[in-house]
């Protein structure tokens, strides 16, 4: 699929994020307009939202009683709804450190324990500056008791195949059984591998409750599989590599979020054998997901031992790049380097491109 003209990668690429913005513009245009009319707001500050251009719509906004897809039934238990954190309950689950997710804690959060796999919980206490005393991190794959109004839930904490630490949570509530996927990516023989869902999958035992990720549940979105894409990213890299042997060296940026896409850019460095760059404060998030030495090794601050750059994933685009590409041979540390960098590509990986 990486087949097409990079003029018509790049439309894809900009038209989606531009429709988004537009509908997005659009829709608080309309809100802002039925308000004045009306007399009302519908935010809890009474003060209008901020909206940045290029933000993300967050699905865990205060606007006034929380929403039931973030209450778990039969219990006090919120999944993903820090917005709506008092009153309610103790008992406050995370399902991922994506901030459409955390949205609400800060470094004041005083409101409950929050329930999550030990790597968000490293990255809540690292870059948030919540106090470890209200983080809970959950074992994997194994039933815990949590209590709620007195009575025992058991909760399991299952891959969701989308960031490092997401998990989906598997709420056994009585004899019912309740599955909140949070965000997470299906994949058949990667979901059947855990025995849960395997089980569940065969009705042994029935699943009563699921609480869907529906982000790209529409037609239009025929997105390649994980496997497909990192394939076609390998394949990509390894053609411009035999161009750097001819003497064109190319330098490769990789877009990410905070989190999340580390699976492209590992596959491609190691079939490179390449290192990779990235700046200190990463590399701290790096160290917080509690991965090995022989993994965290192929990682370097400096700019002058890697072609492969780690970058947020908003700079991959047209008019950022040649800076990217300017500071790598301007830099001191590209004076350091036994030849300039003459060409740069960038890797744009999100499934927004199919918008």
């Amino acid at each position: 699929f990486f087949k097409a003209p990079v003029r018509s990668l790049t439309n894809v690429l900009m038209a989606g994020s531009r429709q988004s913005f537009k509908k997005k513009v659009e829709e608080t245009s309309s809100q802002q307009q039925k308000g004045l009319k009306s007399g009302t707001n519908n935010t809890a500050s009474g003060k209008k939202p901020p909206f940045r251009k290029g933000s993300w719509a967050s699905n865990n906004r205060r606007n006034g009683q929380c929403p039931s897809y973030k209450r778990i039934p039969g219990t006090d238990f919120l999944c993903d709804g820090f917005y709506y954190a008092g009153s309610l309950t103790q008992n406050y689950f995370l399902t991922h450190f994506h901030s459409d997710h955390y949205g609400g804690i800060t470094k004041k959060w005083n409101e409950g324990i929050i329930y999550c796999s030990e790597p968000t919980a490293n990255l809540v206490h690292q870059n948030l500056g919540v106090e470890q005393k209200y983080l809970h991190p959950l074992p994997m794959n194994e039933p815990t008791i949590v209590s709620s109004k007195d009575k025992a839930v058991k909760v399991t904490l299952l891959d969701a195949n989308h960031c490092p630490g997401a998990v989906m949570f598997l709420f056994e509530v009585g004899n019912r059984r309740i599955l909140h996927v949070g965000d997470f990516r299906w994949n058949r023989n990667i979901m059947l591998d855990i025995p849960q869902i395997r089980a569940l999958s065969a009705l042994s035992p029935r699943l009563d409750e699921l609480f869907l990720d529906t982000t790209y549940c529409n037609p239009k979105y025929e997105l390649p599989t994980q496997e497909e894409a990192i394939a076609a990213a390998i394949d990509v890299a390894s053609e411009e590599m035999e161009k750097s042997k001819r003497g064109s060296k190319t330098l490769f940026l990789f877009g990410a979020y905070t989190i999340g896409k580390e699976k492209i850019y590992l596959s491609v460095a190691q079939h490179l054998k390449k290192k990779i760059y990235v700046d200190s404060r990463r590399l701290r998030i790096l160290k917080a997901l509690g991965w090995p030495k022989e993994r965290m090794s192929i990682f370097t601050t400096k700019k002058e031992e890697a072609c492969l750059w780690i970058v947020p994933l908003g700079k991959v685009n047209f008019k950022d790049m040649p800076d990217f590409l300017e500071q790598a041979n301007n830099s001191k540390a590209g004076k350091a380097l036994t030849a300039k960098y003459e060409r740069v590509v960038g890797f744009r990986p999100t499934g927004w491109t199919f918008s």
